[in-house]
This record gives C-alpha cells, sequence and structure tokens, in this order.
C-alpha cells in the first residue's frame, strides 16, 4: 500500500481521505513523498477536499437554545452533549459555546456532579448551621465550593446533615476505619461559595446571634445536635431524674451559653469536666474540657420544649420528646420500659 504507484490509483487516495478520514500530511507520510504531491494526485484524480474543520462546526447546525438548555441548565458534560446531539467530536461543541458566548465552566465546576444551590440567606438557618460549625463538623475551602464533612457511627447524624444541606447538594457517605480500628460513618457534601461564612470555626457567639432569642436558641440546637446529650435516668430506689449536658473545649461559648440562659431564667452550671492529659474512651483529652450542665428536671423540660422544633438529630429528638411523653411521671417503673426501648432501639441502629 505506501508504493507510490498506489497513491497514483484514484480508488485508493479517495479511501484513503474520504473513507478512513487520513489527512493530506499522513497520507504524505505514509508514501513516503510530500503533502504536494498528494496535492497534485488528489487534483489529478479530481478528488474533492474536506471542508475546513471550523466550517463543519459551523454547519453542524446545533442551535444556541439547545446548547443553553445542555450545558447551563442541565449541567450536562461535554461528551454526554456530544452524545445527545450525535456529534463527533467535543471540541465542536466548544466553538459553539465560544460562538454564542456561553461562559465555560471551569475545571472544578465541570468536576462537579451535583448541582450544588447557593445559600438561602435565613438567619435563623444561618444560626443553626453556625451551631453546628463550633460543634464537630470540619468545613473547608476547595477552589469554588465549600466542603463539609464529618465522622459518626449514628445514623442520626446522618440524618442531621441531610436535613441541614440536602436541600443545597448532594450528600455522600463511605464507611472507613477510626483511629481506634473501629467502623464508622464518614459523611461529606461540596456547597456551594455561599456558604464560605462556614469555612472559619468561630470560638465565640457572634453578637446578631447573642442579641436576638430566636436565632441564639437556633444557633445552641445546632450547637446541642453536635455535642449534647439528654438523657432519663433512676433516681433513687424509684424517682425519675432528666439529665442535659454539653462538654466541649470551647469554653468561651460554653460562658456565652451560661450567660444568655442566666438572662432566660435557668440556673446552668459549667464546670471543669476533664483536664488535657486524663484518660479518654479514645486515648487522652488533648485540651481541657468543659461541661455546662442543667440540674432541675422543670428546666430540662422548658429547654427542651424551646430546642424540640430546631432540633434536627433524630436521636436527641427521639429522647427530648419521651422527656415531654413523661414529664408529669413521678415513678420510675412508669417509664421504665419507654425509656429502655428507646435506648435499645438507639443502640441497635449504631453502626457496628
Amino acid at each position: 500500500m505506501s508504493s507510490i504507484n498506489n497513491l497514483r490509483v484514484p480508488e485508493v487516495l479517495r479511501k484513503l481521505y474520504w473513507n478512513d478520514k487520513l489527512s493530506i500530511h499522513k497520507i504524505a507520510k505514509n508514501f513516503k513523498v510530500t503533502p504536494n504531491a498528494v496535492r497534485y494526485y488528489m487534483i489529478k484524480n479530481n478528488i474533492q477536499r474536506r471542508k475546513a474543520k471550523n466550517v463543519q462546526k459551523e454547519n453542524c447546525g446545533i442551535s444556541e437554545e439547545v446548547l443553553k438548555e445542555l450545558y447551563l441548565k442541565k449541567k450536562l458534560t461535554l461528551d454526554k452533549i456530544c452524545k445527545a446531539l450525535n456529534v463527533k467530536s467535543r471540541s465542536t461543541i466548544i466553538y459553539k459555546l465560544i460562538k454564542y458566548n456561553i461562559p465555560l465552566r471551569t475545571m472544578s465546576e465541570a468536576r462537579t456532579k451535583y448541582l450544588r444551590k447557593p445559600f438561602c440567606g435565613d438567619p435563623k438557618e444561618k444560626a443553626y448551621m453556625f451551631g453546628l460549625r463550633a460543634g464537630d463538623i470540619t468545613v473547608r475551602r476547595d477552589f469554588h465550593r465549600i466542603l463539609v464533612s464529618c465522622s459518626t457511627t449514628h445514623p442520626a447524624q446522618i440524618g442531621m446533615i441531610r436535613k441541614t444541606f440536602g436541600k443545597y447538594s448532594h450528600i455522600g457517605t463511605y464507611i472507613h476505619k477510626d483511629k481506634r480500628n473501629i467502623n464508622e460513618w464518614h459523611v461529606y457534601c461540596g456547597l456551594h461559595k455561599s456558604f464560605d461564612f462556614l469555612v472559619e470555626k468561630a470560638n465565640t457567639i457572634p453578637n446578631w446571634i447573642l442579641e436576638n432569642n430566636e436565632y441564639f436558641f437556633a444557633f445552641l440546637a445546632g450547637y446541642i445536635d453536635c455535642e449534647g446529650s439528654f438523657d432519663i435516668w433512676k433516681s433513687g430506689k424509684n424517682s425519675i431524674a432528666f439529665s442535659f449536658r454539653v462538654a466541649t473545649n470551647d469554653k468561651t461559648i460554653l460562658d456565652q451559653t451560661k450567660n444568655k440562659l442566666s438572662d432566660k431564667g435557668f440556673n446552668p452550671r459549667l464546670y471543669l469536666f476533664a483536664r488535657r492529659g486524663d484518660n479518654a474512651t479514645y486515648g487522652t483529652y488533648t485540651k481541657d474540657v468543659y461541661a455546662l450542665k442543667l440540674l432541675r428536671k422543670n428546666e430540662i423540660v422548658r429547654l427542651v420544649e424551646i430546642l424540640l422544633s430546631s432540633s434536627r438529630h433524630n436521636e436527641k429528638i427521639s429522647r427530648m420528646m419521651l422527656m415531654l411523653e413523661i414529664k408529669d411521671a413521678k415513678k420510675w417503673s412508669e417509664v421504665e420500659d419507654s425509656v429502655l426501648k428507646l435506648r435499645k432501639r438507639i443502640k441497635e441502629k449504631r453502626l457496628k
């Protein structure tokens, strides 16, 4: 096939150029001749030249409206657009995007599989998210998105993340081993850049939250969903005790919370829970840990009544609802079965 005599055969040259789509330079290289020699035989044998690439792209018939629908609205990749429009080359789609002045996505945006909606702007929603961020969720900036993540053995925490961020982005999960070689879920999502207010972890409660009761309790609901606990215990021989505690190393936030609750008629106690270097279930504490606690049953019930509508952690919601159901009970024997069943149900749902 590489003989110069074969190049002179019209059928051979036409097949290489039109059927096999070889360029003039590739044909010349195969036959060890100059490109001008190939052009000479094409003219001599009346073999028409293919249209220039940009002419082909220009005549491909893709409208601006269709391209905006597929690329901007549906966020399809170039490959998927090619398939949908029966176009062979992505360069044709890019040519049309540029022609129609349709802004090309960045590399980060192009890798995005799921849509990311901007933050709605609701200050109460923002206050709750501030509470989560002050707790144990991790947030960092990654180019044009904000990455939120946490690890847990509690499915209720996955639900909490979904309730909070699921309407803005896709929530992903996978199982991995923690430092103790114990299975846990890693929960993550990539948010719109308008969530950049979550990137910096605050060590104080912002004034705009402290100065508004509704925003403060929304913040506290988020903080407790991450760091707090409610429980019901047997006290003495046959009495009922309620407990509420939030323990963290954020002493300033706990101080602010204590003062705000005191202003609202509560009597919280703040104390040193564990010192740096003390033993913990996962090793040793790396910082001093402080705890904020309510001791009076009626105050815990009152706090529950305030927080219940804002909480998004199903385990804590279940415990708070049970507290309200049994708040007037006098004897442990009246509520023991309900309390133990709830504890068992929560324990069984945890990742083993």
